[in-house]
């Protein structure tokens, strides 16, 4: 019986020895083991930032009161200038009806207020209360003093190697997708004022264009945010 071969094998996923491979339209062959195992490791990372590091540690200090798109929300709240509720629903990714359901609930557990803007009622800006920042400064602090710890075991140019590696990728899976929205708020509540990973997308900012139009600064990325209120 004849045999298939290799280069015949690669043509149809099937390598040498029974081991799977892709070939990429660059001409880049690897395993089909090589891909689940980067695409497991990346999902359980991912994972568990969303489930202990954000989730968890969010319960220990709102006990469940808070969920963690309320979260993101008294983030947005806390890092720019007096947000409407148009704001937040281009922040959340969410129309404008949701985000209103958001902020309401958040008032009513007094961790934010909403203030009506002289001559224009129909417009309300958003600010945090003491609560609200009390909240922020206490979820902040525990999650950064549980993140050191954890990467405290580690060597530190391997934790900037990693979070580069982290960048360019996520970088390349952008560049390649049909959904990837602008403004950026791929960050979400970790923004840093020197970004990676907007330089390898050659993308505008959420936060920065925000604090841009607010300081009357003209910015091409300005055309690119719906107007909210």
């Amino acid at each position: 019986m004849a045999t298939a071969s290799p280069v015949a094998s690669l043509r149809n996923g099937i390598g040498v020895g029974g081991r799977k491979k892709v070939k990429a339209e660059n001409c880049v062959i690897m395993t089909v083991e090589l891909i689940k195992d980067f695409l497991a490791s990346a999902r359980v990372f991912a994972r568990s930032v969303r489930d202990i590091v954000e989730e968890e540690l969010l319960n220990e200090r709102a006990g469940k009161k808070v969920s963690f798109a309320q979260l993101k929300l008294l983030f947005l709240v806390a890092h720019t200038e007096a947000p409407t509720v148009g704001d937040a629903g281009v922040f959340l990714r969410i129309s404008k009806a949701g985000a209103s359901k958001i902020v309401e609930q958040l008032v009513r557990r007094q961790l934010i207020e909403r203030v009506e803007i002289a001559g224009n009622r129909r417009t309300r800006k958003l600010f945090l209360t003491e609560a609200g920042r009390q909240l922020m400064h206490d979820y902040e602090l525990a999650r950064d003093r549980w993140t050191a710890k954890i990467l405290g075991e580690y060597p530190e140019e391997e934790i900037h190697r990693t979070a580069e590696t982290l960048d360019r990728l996520s970088a390349a899976i952008a560049r390649h997708s049909k959904n990837f929205r602008e403004p950026c708020l791929q960050c979400e509540t970790y923004y840093r004022e020197s970004c990676r990973f907007q330089g390898l997308c050659d993308c505008s900012c959420y936060y920065q264009t925000r604090w841009n139009e607010k300081r009357g600064i003209a910015s091409s990325a300005n055309s690119q945010i719906p107007a909210s209120d």
